[in-house]
């Protein structure tokens, strides 16, 4: 039970920095009119991988997640986390501060220097995303299926993976 508790608070740790790092880069969009083109990418996912840990995280709420699946997330959990709060650091150094345009060319002329950080944590979080889905993809039919319409297996496959994750 205790390390239910254990993934439950790396989930919710996880959600609180990645909306951190959506809102900072949300801001950063409006104050530059556009992020740099490394926090692109990051910033269209992130959204979606909240939506995918949340609903982690209430598959272990309902106690839907196994003890097997819950060892093997929480390295996986941890070092997503770790990764997400580099991302956050570099949003940090690179976001303008004020909105001047001498401000803003120089911290866009800044953000080119992270780049190869920036796409480096963003591989690493892929990776990490790729191994969840796996896991989900693996683990969450076995307990969840027996709630599911017949609807839901006639949609197409994407759809039903997609409302796992």
């Amino acid at each position: 039970m205790a390390e239910a508790f254990g993934i439950a608070a790396n989930i919710i740790s996880i959600i609180h920095v990645t909306t951190e790092v959506i809102d900072r880069l949300n801001d950063f969009r409006k104050t530059v009119d556009g992020l740099p083109r490394a926090l692109q990418a990051i910033s269209n996912e992130l959204p979606t991988l909240r939506l995918a840990l949340k609903r982690v995280n209430r598959a272990e709420e309902d106690g839907r997640l196994e003890e097997d699946s819950r060892d093997a997330l929480k390295p996986i959990l941890e070092g997503m986390e770790a990764e997400i709060s580099a991302i956050s650091d570099i949003v940090d150094k690179v976001r303008p501060k004020d909105s001047s345009s001498m401000a803003r060319n120089l911290r866009a002329l800044a953000s080119f220097r992270f780049d190869d950080d920036i796409k480096h944590h963003e591989s690493v979080i892929r990776g990490y995303i790729s191994t969840l889905s796996l896991e989900r993809i693996v683990s969450g039919p076995g307990k969840d299926l027996a709630g599911r319409s017949a609807a839901c297996f006639r949609a197409p496959p994407h759809h039903y993976l997609c409302h796992w994750l």
